[in-house]
């Protein structure tokens, strides 16, 4: 039995109002990081008495890198200059399957704009107050 695996990035989306993001960079397309990363923090008392609280922040930043010519620039344009709020879905169907997203975003930093020998990119940022993500069995 071959146990190969085929990635394929054709089939990793992300979803911002309803609106299928396109024209990414070469590299990486979409990066999903937690704001907090710590599941639990630790405090020490003056004697050394230690304890452990939970942390229960589920914001994540999501960034995605687009040509400078990508139509999805005017979208996010419009969503960062109206302060509306962002629902974002991701979805990976290749191998590695992962499913992922929130109801509750901003778009958090404006990209900046480069022009040089090669096509510029823009990378866009966004904060997901309630991001959920998780890895599914393939």
């Amino acid at each position: 039995m071959n146990n190969a695996e085929f990635y394929d990035p054709q089939e990793v989306r992300i979803i911002v109002n309803g609106f299928d993001l396109t024209g990414f960079t070469d590299g990486d397309k979409i990066k999903i990081e937690p704001v907090t990363k710590e599941a639990f923090k630790s405090h020490a008392g003056v004697d050394g008495d230690t304890s452990f609280s939970k942390v229960h922040d589920n914001r994540h930043a999501i960034t995605v890198n687009l040509k400078h010519g990508s139509p999805s620039n005017a979208l996010l344009d419009g969503l960062l200059k109206s302060g509306a709020n962002v629902a974002v879905s991701i979805m990976n169907n290749s191998e590695g399957k992962y499913i992922g997203g929130g109801s509750y975003g901003r778009i958090s930093e404006r990209p900046g704009v480069t022009f040089g020998g090669e096509t510029g990119k823009r990378e866009w940022k966004i904060i997901v107050a309630d991001y959920i993500g998780t890895d599914m069995a393939s």
